[in-house]
């Protein structure tokens, strides 16, 4: 398994033999130099894909909450989320 995009900021990847791991792509500053760049950074390892996709749903991984004002908004959000999962799911559950 090759990394699975889930967003353009989130993705799942095989780490080794045993372990997936959800990344999330972040600005990081590297302390010695004060450099920022960006990079993928490991977020949480699962023993597979399925696993992996039910942690991004219970830490509401996909949920911008920055941005959502409402409970309204959070339903429809947490709505997305789901359908984002299941789609990852169905087009990647050959390989798990």
């Amino acid at each position: 398994m090759g990394a699975i995009q889930i967003t353009e900021n989130i993705r799942v990847r095989r780490k080794d033999k045993l372990n997936v791991v959800v990344e999330i792509l972040q600005t990081v500053t590297n302390p010695k130099t004060k450099e920022r760049r960006t990079e993928w950074v490991e977020n949480g390892f699962y023993r597979n894909l399925r696993q992996a996709l039910q942690g991004l749903r219970t830490k509401d991984g996909l949920i911008p909450y920055e941005d959502l004002k409402t409970v309204e908004e959070y339903l429809r959000a947490l709505k997305t989320q789901d359908q984002i999962i299941a789609k990852v799911w169905e087009e990647n559950a050959d390989v798990v």
